[in-house]
């Protein structure tokens, strides 16, 4: 699928490029062919082509300001740009494109997308930030219980050994959190 969409400006030069590219080539067949012409007449078609081309959609500059005025020459250097700067406000310079609104659709479907991605990253990366603390002290917490169960205690010890390991956390834990507070 092609995102590209040609604007009016971009596709009037194209065809412009092309249509030089044809006069080139029937200027040189007709040179191969012996048909005699003059090399002002060509160029003149050119000159001519290219006036009807970049000057077709530009406006005229208004008959009260003189030709060689900065206002002048800068309203026509912009059309002859296609800068597409608006002339009113809301007023665009360019027609309505059927094709730039269903390319608009898929601009949002992949903004939405977009969003939905940025928002798994943010969760996994909360997901991370809490289960690996978790998973830490599930690790400890259970290599503790079998380096206890390796070392022959009973069931009833190893409650015991839990109870005071818990009981040492939390002292510890009240400690930290008594530190910070002050």
């Amino acid at each position: 699928m092609s995102l590209f969409i040609e604007t009016p400006q971009q596709e009037q030069l194209r065809l412009l490029r092309e249509q030089r590219e044809q006069l080139k080539h029937l200027r040189g067949m007709s040179e191969g062919a012996g048909v005699v012409g003059s090399a002002e007449d060509t160029s003149q078609m050119d000159r001519s082509l290219l006036d009807q081309r970049l000057f077709a959609s530009a406006p005229v500059p208004n008959s009260a300001k003189p030709a060689g005025s900065p206002s002048a020459k800068g309203s026509l250097r912009d059309s002859i740009r296609g800068l597409g700067r608006k002339r009113c406000k809301g007023v665009s310079e360019e027609p309505y494109s059927i094709a730039q609104e269903s390319y608009a659709e898929q601009l949002e479907f992949d903004r939405r997308r977009t969003r939905r991605r940025r928002g798994a990253a943010v969760a996994r990366s909360l997901l991370v930030v809490v289960l690996v603390p978790i998973l830490l002290f599930a690790a400890f917490v259970g290599s503790y219980a079998l380096t206890c169960i390796l070392n022959g205690a009973s069931p009833q010890e190893l409650t015991l050994l839990m109870g005071e390991l818990l009981a040492k956390m939390q002292a510890y834990g009240g400690l930290v959190i008594a530190m910070f507070s002050s």
